[in-house]
């Protein structure tokens, strides 16, 4: 899996670092008192037999209702022998 970020971007080829990714992103939601995500707006792209592009936007919020961070996202989902997978993940610049 792919990552990308304004800050950069990391291959993730293992389980165990995805897991980590995940781990240090629940971590940081948790303290920032995350209670949920909306969903604002998506859309899916079918590229070909095997892959298709979803683009969303997403708030996610504390249980008072307040907004912790709004971000928009494009996954790269693809279907292969072992499944459906997330092979890209791009968070859109927030500007």
């Amino acid at each position: 899996m792919l990552v990308a970020t304004d800050d950069g971007y990391v291959g993730l080829t293992s389980a165990d670092q995805v897991v980590a990714v995940l781990r240090q992103q629940v971590d940081g939601m948790r303290a920032a008192g995350y209670a949920g995500t909306e969903l604002l707006d998506s859309e899916v792209t079918v590229l070909n037999a095997t892959s298709a592009l979803y683009r969303g936007t997403m708030s996610r919020q504390r249980s008072d209702g307040g907004e912790i961070v709004r971000l928009t996202a494009t996954y790269l989902v693809t279907d292969g022998a072992v499944g459906r997978r997330f092979s890209v993940l791009a968070v859109h610049s927030a500007s």
